[in-house]
């Protein structure tokens, strides 16, 4: 699953050279970092690996367990307050649809 984010701060949360495609390795998830992720999208891991088309709060989850391991200062406040427009999941050129 690929995501991608647009930086709203100042500092860049990607190296210059990333195209800002946020990559979620799956495998590299820890016992706690799946815990975080079904209590944040209210479904249980087995459901999330079974699904095509996720909840759009499911991929904020797995958005903010990523970034959080670049910046442990990461909430999921700040995650919550991302406009939009700032996640397109799979290369999604229309956010809104990601939202719906």
């Amino acid at each position: 699953m690929a995501a991608t984010k647009k930086s709203t701060s100042k500092k860049p949360a990607a190296p210059p050279e990333d195209d800002g495609t946020l990559e979620i390795d799956l495998n590299a998830l820890t016992n706690g970092d799946i815990l975080d992720i079904e209590e944040k999208s209210g479904m249980q891991w087995s459901e999330i690996g079974e699904l095509d088309d996720p909840p759009f709060r499911v991929v904020l989850a797995l958005v903010w367990v990523q970034l959080r391991r670049d910046d442990p200062s990461m909430t999921w406040e700040k995650v919550r307050d991302m406009p939009v427009t700032d996640i397109l999941v799979d290369g999604d050129t229309s956010p809104t649809d990601a939202a719906g």
